[in-house]
């Protein structure tokens, strides 16, 4: 019986062994390439939320800074006013310890930034209710009244100086206005309804209402009444050009005049209340005292004022 030797193959071997090598790479190195890629969007969203916090930490700075000045700006007013701001300023103070105690202790953690967000809504809220029972303070106080009644006191002296130049132009038969009134409202955020401000910061509309007298010599027919408001720098505020915001020719010398708005209406020789509104929702008005024109045929015909805080 013959008997036949297998000899094992050295090259066969060999190449075995380099295509078993050959996959334990490529398994060893997908598995490298996944955990980098693993590593790598953790360590971005580790990164962000680092940045986050950071922007977090650099924004108090300046919120901070602000809140401690804004209610000192109506100090000096009034005694009872000095103690709400006074009230004001040491819970305030209180919170903003707090704050920067939660910014020193702040490292870089999702849970620090939320709770630096959540005591800096917590002191924006109160600062918000301090101005809110300042404004009301002030729109109540008799001592801004006052202000305001001195101030048409000054305004009727301008008056007096102008109607000379009036009586140049038939000034029997120019139509006269009188109670001029310019009352601010704010916007309340939840309801979205209108209520009385003394505020600057505050204030998005203006309500102006003035009467319109009679004059038996006074032409019947369509008018225009061209109001003005001049802000406290002196510039007459520019209103909606929709709502007739335009320039007339004043007299006697035939000057362009910038109106705020303006009112038409139908004269029938009787007392006419007229009324309409300037809304700024930007809130661009300034703290200081304001004048209000009323001009009825290119003649300025009344002036008042008012102020806000």
């Amino acid at each position: 019986m013959e008997t036949q030797n297998h000899s094992t193959d050295p090259k066969s071997n060999n190449k075995g062994l380099l295509i078993g090598l050959g996959v334990f790479l490529i398994i060893s190195l997908a598995t490298n390439i996944y955990l980098w890629k693993q590593s790598a969007e953790k360590e971005i969203v580790y990164q962000t939320k680092v940045d986050s916090l950071y922007i977090v930490r650099d924004n108090l700075s300046a919120d901070l800074s602000n809140t401690s000045t804004d209610l000192n700006k109506y100090k000096g007013i009034t005694d009872s006013l000095d103690r709400v701001v006074e009230e004001g300023n040491s819970k305030i103070a209180a919170q903003e310890a707090k704050i920067n105690e939660l910014k020193r202790k702040a490292n870089k953690s999702e849970g620090d930034r939320k709770a630096l967000q959540e005591e800096v809504g917590k002191l924006n809220k109160l600062k918000e209710e301090y101005l809110e029972r300042i404004d009301q303070l002030i729109t109540e106080n008799q001592v801004l009244k006052t202000q305001n009644q001195d101030l048409v006191g000054t305004v009727s002296t301008l008056n007096e100086e102008k109607s000379g130049l009036e009586k140049k132009v038939n000034a029997a038969a120019a139509l006269r206005t009188e109670y001029i009134k310019a009352t601010a409202y704010k916007k309340r955020l939840l309801t979205g309804k209108f209520t009385e401000t003394s505020m600057a910061s505050k204030a998005t509309k203006l309500h102006v209402c003035f009467t319109v007298l009679e004059n038996p010599l006074a032409q019947i027919g369509d008018k225009v009444a061209h109001v003005r408001i001049i802000a406290p720098d002196g510039k007459t505020t520019v209103g909606d050009r929709s709502k007739g915001s335009t320039t007339f020719k004043s007299l006697p010398n035939n000057d362009d005049v910038q109106a705020t708005f303006n009112i038409p209406f139908n004269y029938k020789n009787q007392k006419q209340e007229l009324c309409s509104d300037y809304e700024d929702e930007k809130h661009l008005f300034t703290d200081g005292n304001y004048k209000v024109e009323v001009y009825i045929d290119g003649i300025l015909s009344s002036t008042s004022a008012f102020s806000l805080k």
